[in-house]
């Protein structure tokens, strides 16, 4: 492949055959590197309900953007910030129903990853001060 056309067929075709594979994660990175639809992407994995490779699918987007592209990171960060609270929900479920053992490492994991979306969203916004950081959303 050596136009930009023909390399975005190429990993559209890899992609879709890891997706057929039922290799979600790699066919989500593999779907990032592609000018197809993003919605189309997404809803992809949205039927097969797999959160973990829409979440890599997003990330993946995030950090091909462009400092321009405003707009798509906030509604990303948007979108990941609403997976990760899914996560926190699923936890606290899962605390309720007395399972505190499984469940310890899912919120911290989670702020984590909110204030790495933090910053990263920070990166769009260079005109105005921005104080995310992993202690600010503890």
């Amino acid at each position: 492949a050596k136009t930009a056309a023909q390399k975005d067929r190429v990993w559209s075709e890899q992609g879709d055959y890891l997706f057929a594979q039922g290799s979600y994660e790699l066919a989500a990175s593999t779907y990032a590197k592609t000018m197809r639809s993003f919605e189309e992407l997404a809803l992809l994995f949205v039927s097969k309900n797999e959160r973990g490779a829409l979440r890599t699918l997003l990330l993946r987007k995030l950090t091909r953007l462009r400092a321009r592209d405003a707009t798509q990171a906030t509604a990303l960060c948007t979108w990941l910030v609403e997976i990760h609270l899914e996560r926190l929900n699923e936890a606290r479920d899962a605390l309720r129903a007395a399972d505190a053992d499984a469940t310890r490492a899912v919120p911290s994991e989670a702020r984590a990853a909110a204030a790495d979306r933090a910053a990263a969203l920070c990166r769009w916004r260079p005109s105005r001060p921005c104080s995310a950081s992993p202690r600010t959303l503890r």
